[in-house]
């Protein structure tokens, strides 16, 4: 039982680390971010952070990775099957409409923008 209390213990660690690193990322950019700032807003050590991300690099990986399937997601999961008898430029102008709609919220916008400024960084 204690190990389970532990896990779940752990995975909302990972969860605080992964919400509060994101919101720094978004903000301030993977330079301006440091695993202090981070471990503070998420309510933990430096070490535990550590502990589930080995590096600043892995931790941003992490949530451009979690952020992009996720809006991925979003598009492919709520499009319904086109089967057959279906208008295919219907189906098409619905998909690129869901398209538009995810990648064009504020935080995936706030996403590009982050990736895209990193890009020499991480090719």
């Amino acid at each position: 039982m204690a190990g389970v209390e532990s896990s779940h213990r752990s995975a909302r660690k990972r969860r605080a680390i992964l919400g509060a690193a994101t919101e720094v990322f978004l903000t301030g950019g993977y330079l301006g971010a440091s695993m202090d700032e981070i471990a503070a807003r998420s309510a933990v050590s430096k070490q535990t952070v550590y502990k589930h991300f080995a590096s600043k690099e892995a931790l941003f990986i992490e949530i451009v990775t979690g952020m992009t399937d996720e809006a991925s997601g979003k598009v492919l999961n709520e499009m319904p099957d086109l089967g057959e008898g279906k208008d295919l430029a219907e189906y098409l102008l619905n998909y690129a409409y869901r398209q538009l709609t995810v990648v064009l919220t504020p935080r995936i916008m706030q996403l590009r923008r982050l990736v895209i400024g990193e890009v020499s960084r991480f090719p």
